[in-house]
Formats: structure tokens, C-alpha cells, sequence
């Protein structure tokens, strides 16, 4: 998932006054959506790939992910 999918959520969550988004993915981020996150106009957008995906349910409902390849 790259930087303009990252650009187009961080316009909709300014056009609905909201505080913060989330992008989800079961695959991965490229290096430039990952940078994106980092500069000040858009820390507010925050970033969950495949593995954080598998981690979360594992964590937190007791599933273990496997990732498909």
C-alpha cells in the first residue's frame, strides 16, 4: 500500500474533523507511506500491516495467523 492511498486518508479524516485514522492492511507498506506517517501532517494517521494484523489476534483474541505466501 503505497503514499497515495496514505494522502487520501489523511484528506478524509481532515474533511471529518476527526482526530485520527487507521489503515489496515494484510500485506505491507511501502517505504514512502511509512515515511509519510512520520512527518508532522500526518502522525495522526496510523498504520497496521500483515504482521501487526496476525499480532493483534493473537494477542487479543487467541488466534494464530498464519500469513498466507
Amino acid at each position: 500500500m503505497g503514499e497515495e492511498e496514505i494522502r487520501t486518508l489523511a484528506e478524509a479524516v481532515r474533511e471529518e474533523s476527526a482526530e485520527r485514522g487507521l489503515r489496515l492492511t494484510t500485506g505491507h507498506f511501502t517505504d514512502g507511506a511509512l515515511d509519510l506517517t512520520g512527518e508532522d501532517g500526518h502522525r495522526h494517521i496510523h498504520l497496521v500491516d500483515g504482521d501487526g494484523v496476525r499480532e493483534l489476534a493473537h494477542t487479543h483474541l487467541g488466534l494464530p495467523l498464519a500469513a498466507g505466501r
